[in-house]
């Protein structure tokens, strides 16, 4: 008998903690840098940057798309976060 999927249990803690991280999610009003695509499944990624000397001093996301985006969008905020 196949196991039944569990989202909770069948992913891992770190998954779940970017998945659900509200940290990253707003719309500046005035940024330096701007991004956005959509990718083949449809899921939309806006990305806003604010800088200063060079390095990236806030990242923010508006996502239209599945938790799995979400999952990588605030991944890379935590990553990009403070740097060159």
């Amino acid at each position: 008998m196949e196991k039944e999927f569990d989202f909770f249990s069948d992913h891992s803690e770190a998954f779940l903690e970017m998945a659900f991280c509200p940290d990253y999610l707003e719309r500046p009003t005035r940024p330096d840098g701007y991004g956005k695509n959509t990718g083949d499944c449809g899921d939309t990624v806006e990305v806003f940057l604010s800088v200063d000397q060079g390095r990236i001093q806030e990242i923010s996301f508006q996502i239209d798309g599945c938790i799995n985006t979400r999952a990588c969008a605030n991944t890379i905020g935590r990553m990009v976060h403070g740097r060159k």
